[in-house]
């Protein structure tokens, strides 16, 4: 099988076109067709990678070429497009307009954003805040579902809890070109309540998944602001969002959004949740737990698990010093026998 791109302005971008018997070429069928199979086409082309993929007449369709391939499905690593899954040649199903076929556009440059795991692993941490103190995140929908039906059914919703689980995302362009919002800047839309632009909708989304990869917690962060804070040796920073300025991540630079900005966290009020503490060394150990942070877990005491998910609420605590945990093990292997926060044994009920 060879593969061409067609119709485009310039070589690098087209409909995708395909020889079975190296006479005749045809189009592809543009369902399901996604960044996977365009990155093998522009791969095999050798034109980079894939910048855009369209299902589209736009470089012509079916009145130009006859469509012969269909039901294409690529994993990504594949360096050919005959390596690819595909239906059986010569029979083509091919649902929707026909002329709607596979394109693609192809460069060398583009922006490859890494996420900082271990800047989260760092930053993460729980914080109890108040309805009245999340009134400008609510309007961005940084909250989860159950707070604003909070809001719509109880009128003393100002004084209401969240639990929020707060980190840093700290994210590299790792790339050969800068990472640009692609909404153009007179369309940035103004949030009146924290007073800044927002550059676009959602720029990476965090999600909470149980045991079973079922979703049971979200949050995102709307981009009211890509630019430089952090960049590698050699690299000048070059965006800032100061003074309505222009956003983007250059590339060896780093967009850093800390956990103390306002919507830098997901809502886990209503997630049921788990920590568990053990050592393996037989001598007490100490865990000495700043406040703000939180305590939740399940832990073993006397072979029976209690919960000190809220201890928060109890009054034994005195807020303005941290939490010290202590974790006794009788023998080397992992196991705890005993929880003692402050010198006593806690024992709570959710």
């Amino acid at each position: 099988m060879r593969v061409r791109l067609k119709g485009g302005r310039l070589s690098s971008e087209g409909r995708v076109e395909v020889s079975l018997d190296n006479k005749s070429w045809g189009t592809v069928c543009g369902n399901g067709w996604t960044i996977l199979e365009a990155n093998v086409v522009c791969k095999e082309l050798g034109m980079g990678y894939a910048s855009d993929i369209l299902n589209t007449d736009i470089f012509g369709g079916q009145n130009i070429s006859k469509l012969i391939l269909s039901g294409t499905d690529c994993q990504g690593n594949e360096t050919k497009l005959s390596e690819c899954v595909h239906q059986q040649l010569g029979k083509v199903s091919c649902a929707g307009n026909k002329n709607f076929v596979s394109a693609i556009i192809c460069t060398n440059e583009l922006p490859d954003l890494l996420f900082d795991i271990a800047e989260l692993e760092h930053s993460l941490h729980l914080e109890d805040r108040m309805l009245y103190f999340l009134q400008c995140a609510m309007e961005e929908n940084c909250l989860s579902t159950e707070a604003y039906q909070i809001e719509r059914n109880n009128k003393d919703w100002l004084t209401e809890t969240r639990r929020l689980l707060k980190f840093t995302a700290k994210t590299l362009n790792m790339g050969n070109a800068d990472f640009r919002p692609y909404i153009p800047k007179y369309r940035w839309q103004w949030h009146s309540c924290h007073m800044h632009y927002h550059s676009m909708e959602v720029f990476a989304q965090f999600d909470i998944f149980d045991m079973h990869g079922k979703r049971v917690a979200e949050g995102h962060k709307a981009s009211f602001c890509l630019e430089d804070n952090q960049c590698n040796d050699g690299q000048t920073p070059k965006y800032a969002c100061a003074d309505y300025g222009d956003q983007g991540i250059s590339v060896n630079c780093y967009d850093i959004y800390r956990y103390n900005i306002d919507c830098q966290w997901i809502d886990i009020t209503e997630v049921d949740y788990e920590l568990e503490e053990a050592v393996k060394r037989s001598k007490m150990e100490e865990l000495v737990i700043p406040f703000g942070v939180g305590i939740a877990g399940y832990v073993a005491q006397t072979k029976e698990t209690i919960n000190i998910k809220n201890a928060y609420e109890d009054t034994r605590f005195n807020r303005e010093s941290p939490f010290v945990v202590q974790l006794s093990t009788t023998s080397s292997s992992t196991t705890t026998s005993r929880v003692r926060i402050n010198g006593q044994a806690i024992k709570f009920l959710q």
